[in-house]
């Protein structure tokens, strides 16, 4: 009988110290995952902007252009 308790708490505790590593493996591994997609968005953030800025830039420099084809248009005639 005394083998039986020793076992059992032999294995409680190997049980105990398993469920503690699985969660804290999960809890890593969760909170990794959650760190990387706030960076991932955070830097889709700014390549966006950066492509908003180029879009009005070129947008921009485009309409100035044009501005000045009407013009010499307007002063040949």
């Amino acid at each position: 009988m005394k083998k039986t308790k020793r076992y059992t708490f032999t294995f409680s505790i190997i049980t105990l110290i398993l469920g503690l590593a699985s969660f804290l493996s999960i809890s890593l591994i969760g909170h990794n995952y959650l760190q990387s997609s706030k960076n991932s968005y955070s830097m889709i953030q700014k390549r966006n902007a950066e492509v908003r800025k180029n879009i009005i830039e070129t947008i921009k420099v485009s309409l100035q252009k044009t501005s000045e084809h009407l013009k010499v248009l307007i002063h040949s005639q």
